[in-house]
């Protein structure tokens, strides 16, 4: 998995199962919202990080970032 995935698990308070057949994460609701959470806005990050090449690329960049805040309902 992931490191960055693994990361935002721990940050949104996830707890390790470990020991049945299969280890897994659980979150109560709020910890999956955070989860989803981080995910979203590093999407949103990767977005304006690619901006700032040329004027059109940068609009595009950051209008593709705003849609999937939109999208996902994250502010």
């Amino acid at each position: 998995m992931n490191e960055r995935i693994l990361e935002f698990a721990k940050e949104a308070g996830h707890i390790y199962h470990v020991g049945g057949t299969v280890p897994y994460f659980e979150f109560s609701n709020n910890q999956m919202k955070k989860f989803a959470e981080l995910i979203v806005q590093e999407c949103v990050g990767v977005a304006h990080s690619n901006a700032d090449v040329d004027e059109t690329y940068d609009y595009a960049c950051h209008t593709i970032a705003w849609k999937i805040k939109q999208h996902f309902g994250v502010d």
